[in-house]
């Protein structure tokens, strides 16, 4: 077991006099499914208690999900390693971790070629508004969707109580520990990531990785990109970040919020859809930017300005400036600096069509602008790749993944893998090679099975 994962089991053995040691009764494991639906994973879902996002100083108990392999989880083998994977943005209440009902680990594409191709133990939460905290008092719950302070703190606790189930389960968790994510899972990674340095709570937590692709660590930059769009695939982004803002500011007691209302921010054929689009967690993202489109008459793609209030788009408005004080407080290219031995790995698609590729160009700016080194051979590195979009810049955030985390197998256990390094030899940030099942050459991924570097990857 590696040293840092042993330092946050002991840290948290002995930790008392704070919300989440009074809980005596939490952590607990509440399900435990073997070879979850021919996954190959078992899903142990536990519950433990972490900070109310609702009522500051308060904590609330929260649900997440282990996945580990077969081979681990019947204690035949030992495992590599654990990697604190943060999903992506959902919004059906049944695609969080603890409650997907497929074949996807976690509820992502990265979780299943993780899976599939080496021996980590995946803790993946639930974040506030899904599992155990889809309602409480019988009322729906926001998503704290791209907050970033409270979902690092859910993410971390997890992962804490994580460790400390295992522990008790006889588990052997092995030598290395990753934070990872993709789209919004990058920005919780981010997010937990500076957690870990501010505050000292978790400061027992060390990485041995930071994985990130297609994040959007600057929300003002974001919005900012939004509004000069003609076109955007992904409307439903922008809904989500305003209509649980509103929600969420509101409950905090929030008294910039107080007198602000929805048709403030919404176009008012926007205003009667909010509860079905938003807030009742029925439709995934699909069928909601879907149901977005015919609501304004388009296809595909819309200018998004359509669907929020001319105060939102009107920036010496008191409206959009309180709304753009939500951004920059859940942003993260300001007020922290990574530790020295904090090694962190960025990708961003130039292609990328959903969250645009500036939000990762003003984090690595801003490292730069707080005297950190960026590239080849330093502990902070950025990956790109032209004209793929946000989907199917996937694949080669997923390749670099695994050989990040094979390297750090190598380093753990001093044993070289043959196999993978005679696959990935050629592979690197801008040299994927992609076929589909006729052997035809691909200039990129296309929907359904495709051959990347030698690696059959679905894309849906």
């Amino acid at each position: 077991m590696s040293k840092s994962i042993l330092t946050i089991i002991v840290m948290l053995l002995t930790l008392t006099g704070t919300a989440w040691g009074q809980q005596s009764e939490l952590p607990c494991i509440v399900k435990d499914e073997p070879d979850l639906y021919g996954s190959g994973m078992g899903r142990l879902t536990f519950h433990y208690r972490s900070v109310d996002p609702l009522h500051p100083g308060d904590s609330i108990t929260m649900s997440a999900a282990i996945f580990v392999p077969n081979d681990i989880y019947d204690r035949k083998k030992t495992a590599a390693g654990i990697i604190l994977l943060n999903h992506p943005t959902v919004m059906r209440r049944n695609e969080a971790p603890t409650t997907y009902e497929e074949r996807i680990i976690g509820n992502t594409i990265e979780g299943n070629i993780i899976a599939a191709e080496k021996d980590y133990i995946m803790v993946c939460a639930d974040y506030y508004g899904f599992g155990v905290t889809e309602t409480i008092d019988g009322v729906k719950q926001p998503q704290t969707y791209l907050y970033a302070d409270c979902t690092a703190r859910h993410v971390l606790d997890a992962l804490e109580n994580a460790l400390l189930l295992l522990e008790e389960e006889g588990y052997d968790v092995g030598n290395v520990l990753v934070n990872m994510g993709y789209s919004q899972g990058a920005h919780t990674s981010m997010a937990a990531l500076k957690t870990t340095v501010n505050d000292s709570h978790y400061g027992g937590v060390k990485f041995d990785y930071t994985i990130c692709g297609g994040g959007p660590y600057d929300l003002q930059a974001f919005y900012n990109e939004l509004m000069k769009a003609n076109k955007y695939a992904y409307p439903v982004a922008v809904g989500m970040l305003m209509a649980y803002a509103h929600q969420i500011e509101r409950a905090q007691g929030n008294a910039d919020f107080a007198d602000i209302t929805l048709g403030d921010l919404f176009d008012e054929a926007m205003l009667p859809k909010i509860n079905d689009f938003f807030y009742n967690g029925d439709y995934g993202a699909s069928t909601t930017n879907r149901n977005i489109f015919i609501l304004y008459g388009d296809s595909k793609s819309m200018d998004v300005k359509k669907m929020i209030s001319s105060r939102m788009t009107d920036t010496s408005s008191a409206v959009f400036k309180t709304f753009d004080k939500v951004l920059a407080k859940n942003s993260l290219t300001s007020g922290w600096i990574p530790r020295e031995e904090d090694k962190i790995y960025l990708f961003h698609s130039s292609g990328d069509e959903i969250v645009y590729k500036a939000c990762s160009d003003n984090l690595v700016k801003y490292f730069q602008s707080q005297g950190i080194e960026v590239g080849n051979g330093e502990n902070v590195t950025y990956g790109t790749f032209p004209f793929l979009t946000h989907e199917q810049g996937i694949v080669p955030f997923l390749l670099k993944a695994l050989n990040i985390l094979n390297d750090l197998q190598e380093e753990a256990t001093g044993i070289v893998n043959v196999n993978d390094n005679n696959d990935n030899d050629n592979v690197n940030d801008n040299h994927i090679v992609i076929y589909n099942l006729k052997g035809q050459r691909l200039k990129a991924p296309q929907k359904g099975i495709n051959i990347i570097n030698g690696r059959k990857v679905l894309m849906k």
